[in-house]
């Protein structure tokens, strides 16, 4: 009121806390990058930052549970893996913003002793394939649309070279790590660790790319405090 009748706009700010806290929904291509990021934020600005990160299906199905009654936390912010996992809870965000892409690359072991060097490739005989499950992760879901646009999806299944579907992005380079797989279709960005013990194979096609969204959920009420972590 003060600043008010000396001529100043106040705007209606965030909900008065000492020591606020954000919950953080991000999918698992942003852990890396996000929290040394959040660390230095929390600093900052005397905040806790508390990051769950996760498949993004997983994640968007934890916050219709959440709308629909369930215990938990909505979370304030969200940055999904891909657009396709913020256009499924949409309407519980205002408006995104792309902050980032990574590449889906097929990832073998170092020596690559199935000799794969495209797509078409993964559907040969005796090529153990690892993807992600498509209703419980981003890359899941990129896969598989990228692998139906080639026509190679259905084959891959019916020849049982789909051996594993993973929850995570995070759980696919273990798999060609450990030899469990031939090869994967992972996030360029995750392949960066184990760099040295890898194959990594470009793929040529616009489908084989994610962009990760950031929003502030509408109902959080610390929507200034999202905007400065953004």
């Amino acid at each position: 009121e003060t600043f008010r009748a000396t001529g100043f706009m106040a705007v209606d700010g965030d909900v008065w806390e000492e020591h606020p806290e954000l919950t953080f929904f991000a999918g698992a291509v942003n852990r890396a990058a996000l929290e040394p990021i959040i660390k230095e934020f929390q600093e900052r600005e005397g905040v806790t930052v508390n990051a769950v990160f996760n498949g993004c299906g997983i994640l968007t199905a934890t916050m219709r549970g959440i709308v629909g009654g369930q215990a938990g936390s909505f979370p304030d912010v969200y940055m999904a893996c891909d657009v396709y996992y913020l256009e499924a809870v949409n309407e519980l965000f205002q408006d995104a913003v792309n902050v980032s892409d990574t590449d889906i690359v097929i990832v073998t072991q170092k020596d690559n002793p199935k000799n794969i060097s495209s797509l078409a490739d993964l559907a040969n005989p005796g090529v153990r394939v690892v993807l992600g499950q498509p209703d419980k992760c981003t890359i899941g879901v990129l896969s598989q649309r990228l692998l139906q646009a080639e026509g190679l999806y259905e084959k891959i299944t019916a020849n049982g070279n789909l051996v594993n579907q993973t929850t995570s992005s995070a759980f696919l380079i273990p798999q060609v790590a450990t030899g469990a797989a031939d090869a994967v279709l992972a996030y360029r960005t995750d392949t960066r660790a184990e760099g040295e013990r890898l194959g990594v194979i470009n793929v040529d096609s616009q489908l084989a790319k994610a962009i990760q969204p950031f929003s502030v959920a509408r109902s959080s009420d610390h929507k200034y405090l999202g905007r400065r972590l953004f």
